[in-house]
Parts: C-alpha cells; sequence; structure tokens
C-alpha cells in the first residue's frame, strides 16, 4: 500500500506532539518508509511544506531528492482533479472557500490518490460546515480512503520505544 501524506501530517505532529528535537521516532520511521517507498508527497504538498523556516521545512528539503516527492500530472490525475473541482464549486460552499480549496494541494492530493490508488493520510477530520472544504468530506464523496497518522503508525507497525 502506497501512503500520501498532506502538508499537517509534518507541522502538526512537529508542533503538537512528536516535536523533532525530543521525538526522533516519528521522523525516523518516516524516513524507513520513505526508503522503502511506502510513502510519498506531492510536489505541490512539497511546495506547501518548504514555505518560510522550520526544522520541518529543512527536513522535507533535505529529502527532495529521494524518490520522496512525486509529480502526479498524468491524464488521471487530471480528470480526477476537475471532478473535484465541479463537485466543490456546485457543493454550496461560499466562492472565497472554494477558492482558498483550490488554491491549494489538496484537491491535487485527492485527485492522485483517487486516480492511482493511494491511501490520503491527513489530520483533518470530517465536519458537516461549510465552512470549509475539508479533504474527509471530498474523500467519502469519491471514494477515496483516507486515514490520520496515527492510523499510519499502526498499519506501517511502528514501534516508539525508549531506549534502555
Amino acid at each position: 500500500m502506497l501512503y500520501c501524506l498532506d502538508t499537517n501530517v509534518f507541522f502538526t505532529p512537529s508542533n503538537l506532539y512528536y516535536p523533532m528535537d525530543f521525538s526522533p521516532a516519528y521522523w525516523d520511521m518516516i524516513d524507513k518508509h520513505i526508503e522503502d517507498g511506502s510513502v510519498l508527497i506531492l510536489d505541490q504538498v512539497y511546495q506547501e511544506l518548504t514555505k518560510g523556516e522550520s526544522a520541518v521545512t529543512e527536513w522535507i528539503k533535505e529529502r527532495k531528492d529521494e524518490g520522496f516527492v512525486k509529480k502526479f500530472h498524468d491524464d488521471a490525475t487530471q480528470k480526477e482533479y476537475k471532478k473535484i473541482v465541479n463537485h466543490v464549486a456546485a457543493g454550496g460552499y461560499r466562492p472565497e472557500v472554494v477558492a482558498d480549496f483550490l488554491s491549494g494541494a489538496d484537491p491535487w492530493i485527492i485527485a492522485a490518490c483517487k486516480a492511482h490508488h493511494l491511501v490520503l493520510v491527513t489530520k483533518e477530520t470530517y465536519s458537516t460546515s461549510k465552512k470549509k472544504v475539508k479533504i474527509p468530506n471530498i474523500c467519502k464523496e469519491f471514494e477515496v480512503e483516507y486515514i490520520d497518522d496515527f492510523e499510519l503508525i499502526r498499519r506501517l507497525e511502528a514501534k516508539f520505544i525508549l531506549e534502555s
């Protein structure tokens, strides 16, 4: 199984519960699965992750040429992207909410996951609110499997064990 990681799978853990300075196991786990090819990010996510300066930004930049960053600009992905755009535009969201969603990597991640049967990993949760277009809502509409980072850890059978 291939897992496509959303931007928030890096920044949220780094800021809240797996800071790079005292929880290297999370980052080592990601590295291990970069090496075996089971996790990836889209080039659009790479662009989001490398804006500004942070430990995560530097960490991501160091891995750019390891096959971790993928480009899905193929016809199948573009076809799914157009379907997502049309769905969101007709979905009852305010125009600025639609524009915000379409300006980022989210619709491309969903489209690539749909077209290439990838599992999308995100920290976003399903919501009935129309204040923001949420990845899980669109994934459900397009039958794209999505999980959070904790489920990713379980599926990859990672164990964060204190060294003795």
